[in-house]
């Protein structure tokens, strides 16, 4: 999960394979965090809000991407 900005430039190189793997696997996070918040165990409640701002980063590179091929 890029936390930095040297993390955030290294998802913009990243396939589209990979984009979607990352995808897939933080979607699958954030239902974790999802249920721990709900069963109160979350300590940190902000991994959540990161979790989420990054799979918005990754949906962004996504369609900038389908945007360029047409």
């Amino acid at each position: 999960m890029p936390k930095t900005s040297t993390q955030r430039t290294e998802i913009k190189h990243l396939s589209a394979e990979q984009l979607s793997g990352e995808l897939e696997t933080l979607r699958a996070k954030v239902l974790e965090l999802r249920f721990e918040h709900a069963n109160r165990s979350l300590k940190n409640t902000t991994t959540l809000a990161t979790t989420r701002h990054a799979i918005a980063r990754i949906l962004t590179l996504q369609r900038q991407a389908t945007r360029k091929q047409s």
